[in-house]
């Protein structure tokens, strides 16, 4: 672990960032919801941006690892990031993230590419006047890639309790 004054790397800072959205979205996923007129309702917006951004956060900390620049344009563009990882990359990774999602590797490859502007269009979900998503693709996904590069990556652990809450004492 890393004190307070030390640098921490920037894909490991990357992987924190990841992580906590994940996080995020797993409390609201396993959370009690919202009782409103006698019916729990439960927050998908949230859970949606939370992973889909965690999602991104970790396709750019990959091209990170891969001393690859990040595409020109559209920096939220998933289908445009993930195609910016070598083609044997791109394969382990759909190999990698069926444990989690339950999709076939060409399945995955074009579910990715389906939701590849939810950040964009969900983030102001009030603006639209119908939308669509995979949420539990989503959040297994974003799941998928942190624990591969948490596998694979030597990745500093922040003190910083994005995470886990801080020890008192």
């Amino acid at each position: 672990m890393k004190s307070d004054d030390q640098k921490i790397d920037e894909v490991s800072l990357m992987f924190e960032a990841a992580r906590s959205f994940i996080g995020g979205a797993k409390i609201i996923i396993d959370g009690d919801g919202i009782e409103e007129n006698g019916v729990k309702k439960h927050p998908t917006l949230p859970v949606i941006v939370c992973s889909v951004i965690a999602v991104e956060i970790a396709l750019k900390a990959l091209l990170r690892l891969n001393g690859l620049p990040r595409p020109t344009g559209d920096g939220h563009d998933l289908k445009q990031l993930f195609e910016a990882l070598p083609t044997p990359l791109q394969i382990e990774l759909l190999e990698f993230q069926v444990a989690y999602t339950d999709f076939p590797a060409s399945l995955a490859r074009q579910m990715l590419y389906e939701q590849k502007d939810v950040f964009k269009t969900w983030r102001y979900a009030y603006e639209k006047s119908s939308l669509a998503t995979a949420p539990a693709f989503l959040f297994g996904l974003a799941l998928a890639l942190s624990e591969y590069i948490k596998s694979t990556a030597p990745i500093e652990r922040s003190e910083n309790g994005w995470l886990f809450p801080q020890e008192n004492g």
